[in-house]
């Protein structure tokens, strides 16, 4: 069977034929057919093709004929392969007359040919015995077609309370039942809705007025087909290798999630709304982003790999909320605010001002789950996007520099929410803090890593807290601290970790929690975002030096915690 798929679609007919293969010698007890059952011992196949009222159906059934992939000189019948099998469906075939047979052939001459099958053809054929039985209750039945559509099947038996219905149009016969399934004959086809996803790559191949190739083709470039071996018929072993009779292979693209891309753009079942930005603004953004993405090229790291972060990043941090969930929209405390789909900044950074989106939308279009909407101009600026503040608890030991760091001991404090009440000032981040500092010596020297930066200006801030945060001590009386801080990275002219920001004095206070933040700021030049899950390969450091400490003051240091505020460029931002 699927030599009549290509790999697009051949995910969605085979996943649901599988799920449906046991049907093949089940019978539907009850149901009116014609008189006799005339077709009873002819397959699908035989009573489509040789009707005709069908003659137009057959017609688009055969401009879908594909190569065979064994021999490409082969014409594969997709009439024959898809009805004249064991397998059991029921079709929903439109009769001559009630649709543009010309229009529809004319796409597949213009090489759509899968799309044509697939929004067509599938749209009118589902696993499994569907007869028209009785009286469907007022909610009818919801049918899954063969590429993944859901449509209403409803009405009852009687012509005066309208007969039956199949995606709100009336049959023109029913119950036909024959060796492999049923057909029922429609009055009008059974229109096609594409969803989001779908649209997207359509728009992109046939809009002249607005471009937006750039994002669909990158969204598309994570497409993918997976051999799906829970889903196959095994077959007989040959030489001990495992065979199947039937190899299901299911659509993948990762991107098609809410924890790391667009939202389940796909599915039927969620409702979206999708900004797609055209490719001036995607573009454009996109130059913007790789600024801030800057990967250093050094002897210990694979070209490869940096070449691959410089051009995945920038992208998917674009990608991020570009998508909106309207089922979230309940857990939004304003409606005039949206939630991103995203979930992989849970809790999400911030909601976005509907109102700002909106004002750069060109164009809109309803779909099957949701909305699209095309934007002349990119809706976020970088910091909406992924420019959070990057934070070093002290107490997080594993973060410090053992080589540069001169120390006799380090020891982690922690404050009970009961004690807090006995610290002044700011609140104390995570409950902890680190000491070190050796006043045998009268010296520090600590040093810590900073993962995660990236090419653009910061802000650095230190948080000290007092002796007294767990103690009622007199510190009045105590020398007054200074201490002298560096922020260091790779430099990409040297190739050596140089200052970024040189020597800053400051003076923690000796009896509060205090944030210094330093006087300078200036651009990082190298991104170390999520470069590695060890933390010798960071370079960028930031060094606290102290030589005036003396036994018996309150001034060991304590340190909080480290804060690096991203800043807006000055020039280009």
């Amino acid at each position: 069977m699927n030599t009549i798929f290509n790999k697009r679609f051949f995910a969605i007919v085979s996943l649901f034929a599988m799920l449906f293969i046991a049907s093949s010698c089940e019978d539907v007890i009850g149901i009116q057919v014609t008189p006799e059952a005339p077709n009873a011992d002819k397959t699908l196949y035989d009573v489509i093709v040789s009707d005709p009222e069908l003659t137009d159906f057959v017609e688009v059934l055969d401009a879908c004929n594909i190569p065979s992939e064994k021999n490409p000189e082969v014409i594969v019948s997709v009439a024959d392969s898809l009805f004249n099998t064991s397998r059991v469906y029921t079709v929903w075939a439109p009769v001559n007359g009630t649709f543009n047979k010309d229009s529809i052939l004319g796409r597949v001459n213009d090489g759509y040919r899968d799309d044509v099958f697939k929004t067509f053809i599938c749209s009118h054929v589902a696993n499994f015995l569907k007869p028209a039985k009785g009286r469907f209750d007022e909610k009818g039945q919801m049918v899954l077609m063969l590429n993944n559509k859901k449509f209403l099947f409803e009405g009852s038996y009687k012509p005066e309370e309208g007969g039956y219905k199949f995606a709100g149009n009336k049959l023109a016969s029913v119950n036909d039942r024959v060796k492999n399934g049923i057909i029922h004959k429609l009055e009008t086809v059974a229109d096609y809705r594409y969803n989001i996803w779908e649209y997207i790559y359509l728009y992109s191949k046939t809009n002249d007025l607005y471009k937006v190739d750039s994002l669909v083709n990158y969204l598309y470039s994570y497409n993918d087909t997976v051999f799906a071996e829970h889903l196959s018929i095994p077959g007989p072993p040959v030489n001990g290798a495992e065979t199947y009779l039937d190899s299901v292979f299911e659509f993948k693209n990762e991107l098609l999630n809410v924890h790391g891309g667009v939202g389940n753009l796909d599915n039927e079942d969620s409702l979206y709304t999708f900004y797609m930005p055209t490719n001036d603004a995607w573009d454009a953004m996109l130059v913007q982003a790789k600024n801030h993405f800057q990967y250093l090229y050094t002897q210990n790291t694979d070209t490869a790999l940096v070449d691959s972060l410089q051009e995945y990043f920038p992208r998917y941090n674009l990608i991020k909320y570009l998508t909106y969930s309207d089922n979230e929209q309940k857990f939004v405390d304003s409606p005039d605010s949206m939630m991103p789909a995203q979930r992989r900044d849970f809790p999400r950074k911030k909601n976005f001002a509907r109102a700002d989106i909106e004002k750069d939308v060109v164009e809109s279009y309803d779909l099957s789950n949701g909305t699209l909407k095309i934007v002349n101009r990119y809706p976020y600026s970088i910091f909406d996007l992924w420019h959070d503040t990057i934070k070093i608890e002290a107490e997080n030991i594993g973060l410090i520099d053992e080589t540069a760091t001169a120390m006799t001991a380090l020891k982690t404090y922690y404050v009970y929410e009961k004690d807090m009440n006995k610290v002044a000032g700011e609140k104390l981040s995570g409950n902890g803090y680190i000491v070190f500092g050796d006043e045998a010596n009268n010296k520090t020297d600590i040093t810590f890593y900073v993962r995660d930066v990236k090419s653009a200006y910061y802000q650095v801030a230190l948080v000290f807290v007092p002796r007294n945060v767990s103690d009622t001590i007199d510190v009045s009386k105590d020398k007054k601290i200074k201490l002298e801080c560096y922020v260091k990275c790779m430099s990409p002219a040297t190739q050596k970790i140089e200052n970024v920001i040189p020597k800053q004095t400051i003076y923690p206070a000796l009896d509060r929690i205090d944030t210094l933040v330093l006087s300078e700021t200036v651009k990082f030049p190298i991104c170390e975002y999520n470069i590695s899950s060890q933390r010798d390969d960071y370079t960028t450091k930031i060094q606290i030096k102290g030589n005036n400490l003396k036994a018996g003051n309150s001034n060991t240091i304590r340190l909080d915690q480290i804060i690096l505020i991203p800043i807006a460029d000055p020039v280009s931002e």
